[in-house]
């Protein structure tokens, strides 16, 4: 099992204005040092951690809610949390993110068959905008490129624009269906390296 860990970009300290000289001897500045920036740990979810699953849900939002599941969840009912944290590693894969020893986000793949998988993220709000999402889909493409996907699907809500920026950002987008209110995204996995990738990556930016 591979772990993944980054350290986020702190600002840099802000020394303060320039003190005027006294009898031509600068007045000492006194320089505090900046905090340091917490590091981020992707880890695998193992099989049955579903307090990880209850601290993420309850860092989320009501309207985070909304997004992730497409309807108002004020709880988590027990047969999904039980579906969720019954990963194997095979079919169903999960990618939790951890700052400072508390889950942060979460990723997944759902195998579909075929060679296709079904794929889900969420992010604590607290952590929105910081690059926490693209780190874990970067290492949930990575990881079902690694079990023999060939293809992801994702449902995402036409409203949420954020999230479909953010597979914009990891996955080439090759197809997309609207039912309603949903959207319905291919993300093709491709390898990086290969002609047909690079051809495909280039005229997704186009």
């Amino acid at each position: 099992m591979t772990t993944t860990t980054v350290t986020t970009v702190a600002p840099q300290p802000h020394t303060g204005p320039r003190i005027p000289a006294e009898h031509g001897v600068p007045r000492p500045v006194e320089l505090r040092e900046a905090p340091r920036p917490p590091t981020i740990v992707v880890r695998e979810l193992g099989p049955g951690e579903e307090q990880v699953l209850d601290v993420v849900f309850a860092g989320l939002s009501d309207q985070s809610r909304y997004l992730r599941f497409h309807s108002p969840v004020p709880r988590m009912v027990p047969a999904v949390r039980r579906a969720l944290a019954a990963v194997d590693g095979r079919r169903h894969v999960a990618l939790v993110a951890v700052a400072e020893g508390e889950p942060i986000g979460i990723a997944r793949c759902i195998g579909l068959g075929s060679g296709r998988a079904e794929l889900a993220v969420e992010v604590v709000d607290a952590w929105h905008g910081r690059g926490v999402g693209t780190l874990l889909l970067r290492a949930l493409r990575d990881r079902a490129v690694a079990e023999g996907w060939r293809e992801l699907s994702a449902e995402v809500l036409a409203e949420n624009d954020a999230v479909r920026a953010l597979l914009r950002k990891v996955f080439p987008i090759q197809g997309v269906e609207r039912d309603g209110a949903e959207l319905s995204l291919t993300l093709p996995l491709v390898d990086p390296w290969s002609v047909d990738a690079a051809d495909l990556l280039t005229g997704a930016a186009a």
